[in-house]
């Protein structure tokens, strides 16, 4: 596991998925929330079911947070986005090899939303931060295409795996070659990963599978006081720290399904 970014086997056939990828970019074109921009260009491959707005405007690229200026002051970009109710395959991916991809990864993961995400050559993103994972499946990319993430550069080569990277910290990408970068990209949000943990405690599914490094050791749950969200706790400092800043952010949820914005109050444990 690397400190950002873990690579997952899947063994998806990429010369089939750029097929279809082209394919659906002349029969569909691509989807923006601003047209004024050409850092962002999606194919939308699932929806909430029959929701065509859910594919639309800010839905296509979805909150962020970002530091716009010279002051670094924070600033929240467009609004958040229901993903836990994307669950229907867009029709007009139905019976390709895009559907059959769409159910191996669905089957690994819980996810959000599925995109084709198209970067063009010599071309980057805004420093942002996102609310959860994504899982990248590189289709078109070469060296010089590379994700950053605080201080750390990696390329993710067209191998036919999947890269979960930890979206939740600032990071950008960039496309430094001259010719367009395709991912498929999709929102992360359980991992069914089957994981042993160093206690011989086994989980269904990992609720720590973005944890950007290897968690030694597990407290029991807490609950926090303001909202009552269950969270694992851990032992060391910084680690402590980081679930604290995604609990009050709104990205560790409860084990039912809802969406929700976040603990208004800072994170303090129930106690006993």
């Amino acid at each position: 596991m690397h400190k950002f970014y873990t690579e997952i086997p899947l063994s998806i056939d990429i010369d089939r998925l750029g097929k279809c990828y082209f394919d659906f970019r002349s029969k569909l074109g691509f989807r923006t929330d601003d047209k004024s921009l050409r850092d962002f260009n999606a194919i939308c491959v699932n929806r909430i079911p029959d929701d065509e707005n859910s594919i639309t405007g800010g839905n296509v690229r979805g909150l962020y947070w970002t530091k716009p200026d010279t002051t670094n002051h924070e600033e929240q970009r467009l609004e958040p986005v229901k993903e836990s109710l994307y669950t229907e395959l867009c029709p007009e991916f139905k019976d390709t090899y895009v559907e059959e991809v769409y159910n191996l990864i669905t089957s690994k993961f819980k996810l959000g939303r599925v995109r084709f995400l198209m970067k063009p050559p010599r071309s980057c993103l805004s420093w942002h931060r996102d609310p959860e994972m994504r899982l990248h499946i590189p289709i078109i990319t070469n060296e010089g295409c590379r994700m950053i993430i605080e201080d750390t550069s990696f390329h993710m080569p067209s191998n036919g795996n999947g890269y979960i990277t930890d979206n939740t910290k600032y990071h950008n990408f960039f496309n430094g070659s001259e010719f367009d970068r395709v991912h498929l990209v999709a929102t992360v949000l359980e991992h069914n990963c089957q994981m042993d943990w160093v206690d011989e405690v086994k989980y269904d599914c990992c609720k720590l599978c973005w944890f950007p490094f290897t968690i030694y050791w597990l407290d029991l749950q807490n609950s926090c006081k303001s909202c009552k969200l269950w969270i694992i706790s851990i032992t060391m400092d910084e680690e402590q720290k980081y679930l604290e800043e995604r609990h009050n952010r709104g990205v560790i949820i409860n084990d039912d399904d809802q969406d929700w914005g976040g603990c208004s109050k800072k994170y303090e444990e129930e106690q006993e």
